[in-house]
């Protein structure tokens, strides 16, 4: 499967989608002009990921903010990963934080509240 590639810009996240290991990295800041616009290619990618190559699924989000919209989009993300791990697929979500960013924290242990996958938080 192919893996994908969306450099990150001042008010988007950095993605890299890899289609052999399955790891997917989200890593910066959103709050892009059009959100569902820009999270589609991730929601595609993933769901052609579950379906063809049905192998484990590894989240790393190491966001430093994201507004509500994107915050919607990354439970949308999260709820397509629990409905493969409800069907036995292989999911573990890493939540990285600085060590002093108590909302962010607070953002990811909400996400593992309302989600039925494993969640693992790092701190640095």
């Amino acid at each position: 499967m192919r893996s994908m590639s969306i450099p990150g810009t001042k008010n988007s996240l950095n993605i890299e989608l890899n289609g052999e290991t399955g790891v997917m990295e989200l890593k910066g800041s959103s709050y892009p002009d059009n959100t569902i616009e820009f999270f589609d290619p991730i929601y595609t990618w993933l769901k052609e990921y579950i379906f063809k190559v049905r192998g484990p699924v590894e989240l790393n989000l190491n966001l430093q903010y994201i507004d509500t919209s994107s915050t919607k989009c990354i439970f949308d993300l999260l709820e397509i990963l629990e409905t493969y791990h409800k069907k036995d697929g292989k999911i573990l979500v890493s939540w990285f934080y600085e060590k002093n960013d108590e909302d962010m924290k607070e953002t990811g242990e909400e996400f593992a509240e309302d989600i039925e996958i494993p969640f693992k938080f790092i701190s640095y």
